[in-house]
C-alpha cells in the first residue's frame, strides 16, 4: 500500500500533526504534500488528508483534493482552536460529506486541539481587559489556554493509533 499525507496548514498545527502522523507509516511506502505547495498525486492508495478549521470552516483547497479521489481510501485529520468532542467531529464529518465522492472509502477523521496564535490570544485578552464580567471571552480564553501547546507528542500519538485502527482492515 502506498500512503499519501497531503495537509493544508495556516498556522503550522496541522504541518506537525501530518509530519507525526506521516512517521508512523512506512517510510518507504509514505509521502508528505503541502497542499500549499503541490497538488495532490494518484500514486497513492490510501489518502491522509488534513486541514486547520478557522470558523468552523473547511478550506477550498481541500474540497478540490477530494474530487480527485475517486476509489481511494480516505482517512481526514484536522486541527480546530477547540476541545474536540464527538459532537464536533460529528459536525466537521457533516460539512464534508457534500464533498465526498461517491466511490470512496472513507475511514474517519481525527480532531485534534490546535494552538490559536498569539494574534487571537490578544484579542480576547483585550475583550477581557475592557469587559472583565464577559463569561463568553472567559470561556474562550480558558479554551485558548487549555490548548495552547497542541498538537503535542499526546495528539500525534493518538492521531497514529487512530490511523492504525482505522487501517487494520487493509493491513491484516
Amino acid at each position: 500500500m502506498k500512503y499519501e499525507v497531503a495537509y493544508i496548514s495556516r498556522s503550522g498545527n496541522t504541518e506537525k500533526l501530518a509530519h507525526g502522523i506521516a512517521d508512523c507509516l512506512p517510510s518507504e511506502d509514505t509521502f508528505v504534500t503541502d497542499l500549499a505547495v503541490d497538488e495532490i498525486t494518484d500514486k497513492a492508495d490510501i489518502y491522509l488528508i488534513g486541514f486547520g478549521l478557522k470558523n468552523n470552516t473547511i478550506p477550498l483547497k481541500i474540497m478540490d483534493v477530494l474530487e480527485k479521489l475517486e476509489d481511494k481510501i480516505i482517512i481526514f485529520f484536522a486541527t480546530a482552536p477547540v476541545i474536540p468532542t464527538e459532537e464536533h467531529t460529528k459536525e466537521v464529518e457533516r460539512r464534508l460529506e457534500p464533498f465526498m465522492p461517491d466511490e470512496c472509502d472513507y475511514r474517519g477523521l481525527f480532531l485534534c486541539p490546535g494552538q490559536v496564535s498569539e494574534e487571537s490570544f490578544n484579542k480576547i485578552r483585550t475583550v477581557l481587559e475592557q469587559n472583565p464580567g464577559n463569561e463568553q471571552a472567559e470561556m474562550v480564553y480558558n479554551i485558548y489556554n487549555s490548548i495552547n501547546g497542541h498538537p503535542d507528542e499526546n495528539d500525534i500519538a493518538d492521531a497514529c493509533r487512530f490511523v492504525r485502527k482505522k487501517l487494520e482492515i487493509i493491513q491484516a
